[in-house]
């Protein structure tokens, strides 16, 4: 009986260190609606720094107020000028929340683990795709033929995808449209940037990615 007793006990006490331990999302900045764009610039900003500066798999939330469309336009330029990956920051509307009249825009970072914040209470997915192109970052100058693939990873899945490839210093030639592609390179280039966009995605998740190969000199 007292073995059973300690067993419990040591149970519950595990129980008890892998609930403590759960990594919690953590609200970094909120704005109070109508606030103007300067602000929420700046508050941007900040929280792209902090973003560069959590731990690995840890990505950011930003829940937009009223002015979702301007705003949403503005966020996803400054993700785009600093060079933040594009799954690492996530824009959530804010009428994908219960609440019938939000009045603030929220900053979030949520470790590898936690809840995204108000995972709860939300009224449509915000689960949003992992996109890159893999490919290769380096190649030789007698390589004339490339491969290239999409890879769309997690969000909401339920219907196909469109893809949409563009390419810098090569010509596509076969896979227009689809997952992956085969390109032949141009003569006497330094680089080649592949790219592709892909739909549907919700419109506030990342739907493109871009790659670069760098072709070695000849020495």
């Amino acid at each position: 009986m007292r073995v059973f007793v300690t067993i419990c006990s040591l149970l519950s006490l595990a129980v008890l260190v892998v609930s403590q331990t759960k990594p919690s999302a953590t609200k970094v900045a909120e704005l109070d609606n109508p606030q103007n764009d300067i602000a929420f610039t700046a508050a941007t900003k900040s929280f792209i720094e902090k973003i560069n500066r959590s731990p690995k798999g840890a990505i950011g939330f930003i829940i937009i107020g009223p002015r979702s469309i301007e705003w949403n336009f503005i966020a996803k330029g400054l993700i785009e000028k600093y060079r933040v990956p594009s799954h690492r920051i996530q824009i959530i509307r804010a009428d994908c929340l219960v609440e019938e009249a939000w009045g603030k825009t929220e900053f979030w970072i949520v470790p590898r683990g936690a809840d995204t914040p108000y995972h709860s209470g939300l009224t449509c997915d915000i689960t949003c795709p992992t996109v890159e192109v893999v490919g290769r970052f380096y190649a030789e100058p007698t390589d004339s033929m490339l491969d290239y693939t999409a890879d769309v990873r997690g969000g909401a899945q339920d219907s196909a995808f469109d893809y949409r490839w563009t390419v810098k210093g090569a010509k596509i030639m076969k896979g227009q449209n689809t997952p992956s592609i085969t390109v032949q390179v141009d003569q006497g280039v330094s680089e080649i940037i592949v790219g592709f966009s892909v739909t549907p995605v919700e419109e506030t998740c990342p739907h493109s990615a871009t790659l670069t190969t760098k072709i070695k000199l000849p020495k």
